[in-house]
């Protein structure tokens, strides 16, 4: 898989000949039977100039608030890491980022609670500037991240929230 906007947009290498080919019918065609619009659940962090991701730091349901109050603060989007969707489906899959999510380029990316691990990263490298906020002072994401801040989430974003 490679993330959208990484490769420029060179030609196409190789002898570049287009070829004819017939069309068959398949076997057992696909039939549409109807189309039902997927109903967006929260501002969409792919158009963002601000992100704030959330991640296992979470304990509990109920302190995403946290983040979405920070995200409404700065005129932003939410977002989450793998496990808030499909461990614990907290958040719709729509707001999971990473190398089977959506990539997003926000101009700064707050990711709270976040380990770091490349699958993750791999949806959010391309932000303008990373702001990592974890209680484990070794966490990956301290190696990624352009600031950081060792802290609880629970303590963290409230402050930062209410001094905005």
């Amino acid at each position: 898989i490679v993330a959208a906007g990484v490769c420029d947009a060179s030609k196409a290498a190789g002898a570049g000949a287009a070829e004819d080919v017939a069309w068959v019918a398949p076997e057992r065609a696909a039939k549409v039977t109807g189309n039902v619009e997927r109903q967006k659940t929260a501002a969409d962090p792919t158009k963002a100039d601000v992100v704030v991701a959330a991640g296992r730091g979470f304990a509990a349901e109920e302190d995403l608030q946290k983040a979405r109050d920070l995200a409404a603060k700065l005129g932003g989007a939410i977002a989450c890491s793998r496990p808030l969707t499909e461990g614990v489906n907290w958040l719709p899959t729509e707001l999971y980022v990473g190398v089977s999510g959506i990539t997003v380029t926000p101009k700064l990316y707050i990711a709270a609670g976040i380990s770091g691990q490349m699958q993750h990263m791999v949806g959010c490298n391309r932000s303008g500037a990373i702001f990592a906020i974890n209680k484990d002072k070794n966490a990956p994401i301290f190696k990624q991240c352009d600031f950081g801040l060792i802290g609880d989430i629970k303590d963290v974003l409230p402050a930062i929230t209410a001094a905005l």
